[in-house]
């Protein structure tokens, strides 16, 4: 399977399984458990804050994330990641 193919297929599941969760009551992920250092988790919380388009708030490396919210985030990153992977599998090597 290519890449492309790969992210483009997480993503999907990802977005429906950010569906289902969205709808369970605490929903907490816990970053800092799983081994997420501090440079890390503010990397996401970035990338979470991106996604939302909220450039005001300052951003803070979270301890817990929503897991849809995570979910989300991620397919949005690995949809943007798409068509450069599909034009790098172009390449003749």
């Amino acid at each position: 399977m290519k890449e492309s193919t790969l992210y483009k297929l997480t993503a999907l599941l990802l977005r429906q399984a950010g569906d289902q969760f969205g709808h369970h009551g605490c929903s907490d992920f816990d970053l800092e458990e799983h081994g997420f250092s501090e440079k890390e988790r503010l990397a996401i919380s970035q990338a979470i804050q991106d996604s939302n388009g909220d450039d005001e708030r300052s951003v803070e490396a979270s301890k817990y994330e929503a897991d849809w919210v995570l979910m989300y985030t991620v397919a949005e990153v690995l949809e943007s990641r798409i068509e450069l992977q599909v034009e790098f599998e172009k390449e003749d090597w």
